[in-house]
């Protein structure tokens, strides 16, 4: 194992590992990596590149090396409190709700929906369902809970969700 973070390393095989030449494609590494808790997640790219390649004779062989991507993915495991505003509705107010987290997006609809303008009827009762979804690359665990206002937000597929009911504006 190595612990890589960034950057160029190199591997090497020496002293005749294999004493007559390959005639058949094959696997002749197979590299195995354990991502360091530290690391950044998203998609990052993987080239593997070969250099001063021979046979048994010794001649340079060609060879095909095949490059990609590697996906580095986090599952949350701890509770997560959500900070901001959740607008109260008051007749002809504009929804200027904003909840945030860590690594989380957070989704306010009404019930009934809004007027025109984003705004808040008259003689209305209300109610917020907050949606929150791990942003990508992040996905929720065991553990994972959100906290905002003292409401209680259950897990629903791979979000977590609560509703507030306002009295009428």
């Amino acid at each position: 194992k190595f612990p890589i973070t960034t950057g160029e390393y190199t591997l090497s095989w020496d002293g005749g590992l294999i004493k007559e030449n390959s005639t058949k494609n094959g696997v002749i590494a197979t590299l195995q990596f354990a991502v360091l808790e530290t690391a950044t997640v998203g998609e990052h790219d993987i080239t593997i590149s070969s250099t001063d390649l021979a046979n048994a004779t010794p001649e340079t062989v060609e060879t095909e090396m095949k490059s990609g991507k590697v996906t580095l993915r986090k599952t949350i495991t701890t509770p997560i409190a959500l900070a901001g505003t959740l607008t109260t509705p008051t007749k002809g107010a504009v929804d200027a709700t904003v909840l945030t987290g860590e690594h989380v997006n957070a989704n306010v609809t009404w019930t009934p929906a809004l007027e025109e303008g984003n705004k808040f009827a008259a003689n209305t009762k209300y109610t917020a369902t907050i949606t929150v979804t791990p942003e990508q690359y992040y996905s929720f665990g065991n553990g994972a809970n959100i906290t905002y206002a003292g409401l209680t937000f259950e897990k629903s597929g791979g979000n977590f969700v609560a509703t507030k009911t306002f009295p009428a504006t």
